[in-house]
């Protein structure tokens, strides 16, 4: 009977849950790190539970997961957390046993099929809170913290975001269009040119797309739920620039970066991102069409955005002036990344924040990793300097004339 218990089990049908609906007495299994390997629900009854579904290769998740075990441990008498898992037991396995995640104390419920069933999602991290046998929340992992779990279980009534994930979101349709069902067929323009902006959509992935209709002679351009500087440098960039290659010459920066202490991530996301269509007659270039956008998004939002060539100090990494021969990379199957950043790692630290000294390669091959060096000593210069020497590397402090994207308000001169 043990050994039927999957193929039996999988072949019911559950019922998506909500919020305020009554969990099931289902028998979660195989549970890895945890005092028995399968257990019902309603041995759980007395204590909050934590699904967190994610998967082995989400760095989000992961990221999470030490707030998640201190939680653990915190409220121990109180909290039971599950990281919900899809993959096979001996992949989970392997996963737990990893260098930066071996002495985090969390159970894992692997091959999960039930509990996906249950509370249905395309995008992880997922996070469900279940109190008394009831469903009280589905929301983001950010909202997984103390203060939050504490409310709950001092039985205070608690308003997280509800994650809800559609997919269904056509973005090949137009945002806009005329009313069709007014409007008789013989007036029907042939083409129809127009550029809007709106707020943010609530649960809609960000995306960009280009639909070129030949049958209108038309190409309709959308960004959903983007942030300002990525709005302006889809259009004014060949490439992606990291955040120190952006001049923010702005009252309040808020708008354009989000920061951990302003409060939550969605909530930003919410306030800070737009979508913008526009749509365009198909013999136009495109760089009359990306100047048409800038303009729009210039006049929407009550800025000024452009490319500029600037003289500016940066962080160079650049061979060694004494020619030391670079180290192979020998790794087993099972090194951690976190202990092995690549130059192109070190670039990616560097330029995180808006405001920095922007950090650039030289070095002709940003792949080469740096074993030892840990991604928190990244941006610490004198133990990255001695870590990059040892492969023949070495990072300066050099002028260099690079391109940054500048965005001011329309009450502001330039530089």
């Amino acid at each position: 009977m043990i050994l039927l218990w999957p193929f039996v089990s999988t072949g019911q049908t559950y019922k998506t849950l909500n919020i305020g609906d009554k969990m099931p007495d289902i028998t979660l299994a195989p549970i890895i790190n945890y005092p028995v390997s399968k257990t019902n629900f309603s041995h759980l009854k007395d204590k909050l539970v934590l699904f967190d579904f994610m998967t082995t290769g989400c760095a989000s998740c992961i990221a999470a997961l030490p707030r998640f075990d201190s939680l653990q441990k915190a409220y121990s008498e109180q909290l039971q957390i599950f990281l919900v898992i899809p993959e096979s037991i001996a992949r989970v396995q392997s996963f737990l046993k990893r260098k930066n995640i071996v002495n985090l104390h969390l159970s894992a419920i692997a091959r999960d099929t039930i509990l996906s069933k249950l509370f249905p999602h395309t995008y992880i991290s997922h996070d469900v809170l279940v109190q008394n046998g009831k469903v009280i929340s589905i929301t983001y992992p950010e909202y997984i913290v103390a203060k939050n779990i504490q409310a709950v279980l001092n039985g205070k009534n608690i308003s997280f975001p509800v994650k809800r994930d559609i997919t269904a979101f056509q973005y090949k349709k137009a945002l806009l269009h005329l009313n069709e069902n007014i409007i008789p067929d013989f007036s029907y323009p042939a083409s129809t040119a127009y550029s809007a902006v709106t707020s943010y959509l609530d649960h809609v992935p960000l995306r960009y797309t280009t639909i070129r209709d030949t049958a209108k002679n038309m190409v309709r351009i959308s960004m959903i739920n983007v942030p300002i500087v990525n709005l302006y440098m889809r259009v004014l960039s060949d490439k992606k620039l990291a955040p120190t290659f952006i001049l923010l010459k702005v009252a309040d920066t808020n708008r354009f970066q989000y920061n951990e202490n302003d409060g939550y991530y969605q909530e930003w996301l919410r306030k800070n991102t737009y979508c913008y269509e526009g749509s365009f007659p198909m013999n136009f270039p495109d760089s009359l069409i990306k100047k048409k956008i800038c303009n729009d998004l210039d006049f929407y939002l009550g800025l000024h955005a452009k490319m500029i060539k600037r003289n500016s100090p940066c962080w160079v990494i650049s061979k060694s002036s004494e020619g030391a021969p670079v180290h192979k990379n020998n790794f087993s199957k099972n090194f951690d990344p976190s202990h092995n950043a690549s130059v192109n790692d070190i670039l990616f630290f560097l330029n995180k924040n808006f405001g920095s000294t922007p950090a650039i390669d030289e070095t002709g091959n940003g792949e080469i990793k740096i074993q030892g060096l840990e991604w928190s000593q990244c941006t610490n210069i004198p133990i990255l300097n001695k870590k990059l020497r040892e492969y023949g590397l070495e990072i300066n402090l050099a002028n260099r004339t690079i391109n940054m994207l500048q965005i001011m308000e329309n009450n502001q001169t330039n530089f």
